[in-house]
Parts: C-alpha cells; structure tokens; sequence
C-alpha cells in the first residue's frame, strides 16, 4: 500500500493507453498516475501472445485502478482513455464483445467502489494534442519496439551463433 501526505479528498488523474505489434503477436500498454499535473507513477507492461489491441487498452486501465484505489486519502480516480468502449463499459451503459474484459473491468470497478472511492472514465480523442495522452501513447509504442528490438537481436545472435556452429561441423 502506498501512503502519502494528502487532504481527506484527493483526487488522482490517470492516462492509459496502449501499443500492439499485428505481426509479433506483443503489446505494451501502461498508464501514468497525475497529482495536481505532476505525475508520480509511470508504468508500462509488456504483453505476449496477444491477438488484437482491445485486451491491452482494458489491461492497462485495470492495472492503473489496482495501483491508485488504495492510495490514502483518494476519494476520486479520473481515468483518460482512447477507447470510447472502455468509456461507455465504466458507465455501464453498452455490453461489449468482450466479456472477459468487460467483466475484469467491471469487477474491478465494483472493488474500487466498495472502497468509497468514485471512478470517472472520459474520453480523450487520440493523437488529439492532449499532453498527457500523448506522452503515454508514445511510451507504450517506445516500449513495443524497445521490446521487439531485443527480441530481434537475441533472433540475430541465435542465428548468427548456429551459422558458425554448422560452419565449424562442415569443417570436421
């Protein structure tokens, strides 16, 4: 649990967002955690095997309520968001194609809550010039290919090592 020094009525602000590689089956997806326009926690976390970027946006949004609800002294979470359906799932209003999703979410909501802690999700339009959206969209698409650079240098060593290895066993 993290305890900071706050008023009784602390209101967080978060962004998430996330990145998805079609052709590596990996994502990135992350958030960052704003008191009054600082932030005190950025977080990314990497993916496997994952088909679309849909799970992804609601991982991140999952995560970044686990991190802040129990904050002391938070009474309001604002979540930013690109995805009008992560929207529309907070408010309960649109059942989703994506019911495991849908559900983690709404769980976590319902958990959040039974803490007195009040959770808004808005609507940010993507790539819109918002600073904060911006940033973490940035970060997650920095860590995707951060990742997939790695993954591609440990390929090109595997493959260069097994060149000099059968090159050696034709020598015998």
């Amino acid at each position: 649990m993290i305890f900071l020094m706050t008023t009784n009525k602390m209101t967080l602000t978060v962004y998430t967002d996330a990145s998805h590689c079609n052709k590596n089956f990996v994502a990135a997806c992350g958030y960052i955690v704003l008191i009054d326009g600082k932030i005190i926690k950025h977080q990314m976390i990497m993916l496997g095997d994952v088909k679309s970027i849909n799970p992804c946006e609601y991982t991140s949004v999952i995560h970044s309520l686990y991190y802040t609800f129990l904050m002391d002294g938070v009474k309001k979470i604002d979540i930013h968001t690109d995805r009008i359906d992560i929207v529309q799932c907070g408010r309960n209003k649109k059942r989703l194609r994506m019911p495991r999703f849908v559900a983690e979410l709404l769980e976590t909501l319902e958990i959040v809550r039974e803490y007195e802690v009040e959770v808004q999700i808005h609507h940010v339009k993507a790539h819109s010039g918002d600073k904060m959206n911006d940033f973490i969209d940035r970060s997650s698409r920095k860590e995707l290919r951060k990742y997939l650079k790695n993954q591609n240098n440990e390929i090109n060593y595997k493959i260069k090592h097994l060149d000099s290895y059968c090159s050696n066993v034709h020598r015998m």
